[in-house]
């Protein structure tokens, strides 16, 4: 029994994938260049976002600086790629890992502090970094930013025309969800929800919980780094208008829409922002009042998300079906009792 659940499950999973395969294939042909600029625009975001569900969603850290990762991803990138001709997919490999080793470093330190404290010193390290990506010549060209980046070359073929940027993107993307998936049914996820759910316990167990903290804040980080290296080589330009704390905000938006637990929630998340601007297009003036307003009715109403209330839903509605079933069976079996009698 327990054989055959665990065959239709992944049976499932694996038709949902080919179903999510065919579906980016599609959609990259049908769509038109600006369509598919937003579409591959919220597959990047979505990416970095990745990193919530694992520091926020498992470890119940809330990091307020990915965007400053995807920073450094993108500007290393720009600067290995353009100004010292290392082929692009060296390039951007050194650009994650710097990015990543940077994370590291950091996170020795931010790790050590505590609930609310970490938040507010991610959030000062989010402001100090959008300043030194504005004024900091040397590796950012200042506000003027780095354009002319090499466009991304692998195994010979390079990547040009939008649509496939959606598909490498996609693919990417797929690779980082099952990732996660996997961080999440390790020791590592196991030790990160303990820890959420109750650190003192956790700490009792066994679990280290600073080298815990610093694996998950170096691992969200890395997704941000890749996110950012993907920016550069998608759009050729990089600048820090790019990461500053207003696209920081947009990201913990995609995550809380979505459902910090969900990762196919993050993607919806994910879409609905980057596509709010063209459908409220009239209104654009009054965006951030808007987004502020439906944070607030996020957390009041669906703390858990879009993913949270349709799982919600789902249980509620197995409950009754189940109550229906049973109230069935025991109204037959009297039916059967008294026929007997």
């Amino acid at each position: 029994m327990k054989k055959s659940i665990l065959k239709s499950n992944t049976l499932l999973k694996l038709f949902l994938v080919l179903v999510a395969i065919a579906a980016i294939v599609l959609l990259s042909k049908q769509c038109n260049n600006y369509q598919l600029t937003i579409v591959n625009s919220a597959i990047i975001y979505f990416i970095s976002a990745m990193g919530y569900t694992v520091m926020l969603g498992m470890g119940g850290m809330m990091p307020m600086a990915t965007v400053t990762f995807m920073g450094f991803g993108a500007f290393f990138t720009a600067q290995l790629s353009k100004n010292f001709g290392l082929p692009t997919p060296l390039a951007g490999l050194l650009a994650v890992a710097g990015a990543t080793l940077i994370a590291y470093i950091l996170s020795i330190m931010l790790v050590r502090l505590s609930s609310y404290y970490f938040v507010f010193g991610t959030i000062g390290l989010c402001n100090m970094m959008a300043t030194v990506f504005q004024n900091y010549k040397p590796l950012t060209n200042g506000a003027d930013g780095i354009n002319g980046i090499p466009k991304l070359e692998l195994f010979g073929f390079q990547f040009r025309s939008l649509s496939d940027w959606c598909l490498l993107l996609s693919g990417i993307a797929l690779i980082i969800m099952f990732i996660v998936s996997r961080i999440r049914k390790s020791s590592l996820g196991r030790s990160l929800m303990s820890i959420r759910d109750n650190a003192v316990a956790a700490e009792t167990l066994g679990v280290n919980i600073r080298r815990t903290k610093r694996i998950a804040f170096t691992i969200g980080s890395m997704f941000s780094a890749i996110a950012g290296m993907l920016v550069a080589y998608h759009n050729g330009v990089v600048s820090a208008s790019l990461f500053t704390f207003n696209v920081q905000q947009n990201l913990l938006m995609m995550v809380m829409l979505g459902g910090i637990n969900s990762t196919v929630g993050a993607l919806g998340g994910a879409f609905l922002i980057q596509f709010m601007p063209e459908m409220l297009r009239p209104i654009q003036e009054y965006m951030r009042l808007i987004q502020g307003i439906m944070l607030i009715l996020l957390m009041i109403f669906m703390p858990m998300g879009i993913h949270g209330l349709i799982k919600t839903a789902y249980e509620k509605l197995k409950g009754k079906i189940m109550v229906k079933k049973e109230v069935s069976r025991v109204e037959s079996e009297e039916r059967t009792g008294a026929f007997k009698s």
